[in-house]
């Protein structure tokens, strides 16, 4: 089973890096870097979610065989993009993943008033962004902030750009939803409605903590993904047999 992590604003996926330590061995953790960062720092950001979601599906249907299983795990932003990237693939051709998983991020539907990112002081910009929390002390350096500030200012602009167009499809996939019982940006309300665009049963999984939970709990999440994808693959297996 591969397992393709797409990563929260202004991260790069090595942020999942411990995941592979965690990982059965009959799971294979997959790196799909996002433009502007990591191994893939010298090409420009993203101008769009449309745009990021073509890219990254891509780079995933490149690194799948015919009859290779999958999941894409999405934190946050990257929640975002996983719910776009399954329709990139689906237009691709290629086989859908086995199972999705939407983390730190309400439903795609939910209307979100536009913040007008573009148009913000750094200072006024870095008071938002520490309303997550998870902004290590070393960002404040600099050299470091002057390095990451920009991109994390453009994934915050794609996403309070996004405008949700509603699908001729729900997602026909395996779902599940993670959230923290204490992420301000969340509401319990607005994560179950990722049910109303899914086609089947979606299972929810609340965690303590804040924002950035799945810091805190990289163990507990790896055994939930590992969990749900195999109830999942019961179910499935049961369904072509029939």
């Amino acid at each position: 089973m591969k397992v393709f992590p797409i990563p929260y604003a202004g991260a790069s996926v090595n942020v999942f890096y411990e995941w592979k330590k965690l990982l059965p061995d009959r799971y294979e953790l997959f790196m799909s870097e996002l433009a502007g960062r990591g191994t893939r720092f010298r090409e420009p950001c993203y101008q769009s979610v449309g745009e990021a979601s073509e890219d990254i599906a891509k780079r995933i249907s490149e690194q799948l065989e015919y009859d290779d299983e999958y999941v894409i795990f999405g934190h946050s932003m990257g929640a975002l993009l996983t719910y776009e990237i399954y329709y990139k693939l689906k237009q691709m051709g290629t086989k859908e993943p086995r199972h999705l998983f939407f983390s730190g991020r309400n439903a795609p539907h939910v209307f979100e008033e536009r913040e007008d990112i573009e148009s913000m002081t750094n200072e006024v910009f870095l008071q938002k962004v520490e309303q997550y929390g998870g902004m290590p002390e070393e960002f404040y350096i600099k050299e470091i902030m002057d390095m990451f500030l920009p991109i994390l200012r453009a994934d915050f602009i794609i996403l309070d750009n996004y405008k949700f167009q509603p699908k001729a499809e729900k997602i026909s996939c395996g779902v599940s939803v993670f959230y923290a019982d204490n992420d301000f940006s969340t509401h319990i309300k607005e994560m179950h409605k990722w049910s109303e665009v899914v086609e089947g049963n979606v299972k929810f999984h609340e965690f303590k903590g804040e924002h950035f939970f799945l810091n805190q709990y990289p163990n507990d999440i790896v055994n939930t993904i590992v969990k749900d994808t195999e109830t999942q693959n019961i179910y499935c297996n049961m369904v072509d047999d029939m």
